[in-house]
């Protein structure tokens, strides 16, 4: 049994490699897609494993991935014009926010403009 979706006439198959649970196709017993939002499957231990949605859209959508990576710009944009908005708000320079924040300023040239984004150290 092959794990796989349908979309515009082409058929992707998911890579087992990335679900640790299957591995490979023979660990793989069943395939059940109950509706478009969730597909789960049953391995050879009779284990349920559910797919995320956004991986299945991932391997198996071609216009999934375009539109994730517009979101992601359209979020950069958003966070960059908020936080120039906080920036002037606060009457603060570039210089100054990079220097208190411990970048350079042109990270914060790139943040406001929506070519960059943020990072939190764990």
């Amino acid at each position: 049994m092959t794990a796989y979706r349908k979309h515009s006439q082409k058929t992707r198959e998911i890579p087992f490699k990335s679900i640790p649970e299957i591995k490979d196709r023979s660990g793989l017993d069943a395939v059940e897609l109950p509706h478009p939002y969730e597909t789960i499957l049953t391995t050879t231990r009779d284990e349920k494993v559910e797919l995320p949605w956004d991986f299945v859209r991932h391997y198996c959508g071609q216009t999934h991935r375009p539109r994730m990576e517009l979101i992601a710009a359209e979020g950069k944009q958003l966070l960059g014009a908020r936080a120039r908005a906080l920036r002037e708000a606060a009457g603060m320079t570039q210089e100054a926010l990079a220097t208190a924040a411990g970048i350079g300023r042109a990270t914060i040239i790139r943040l406001e403009n929506g070519r960059h984004a943020l990072s939190c150290p764990p």
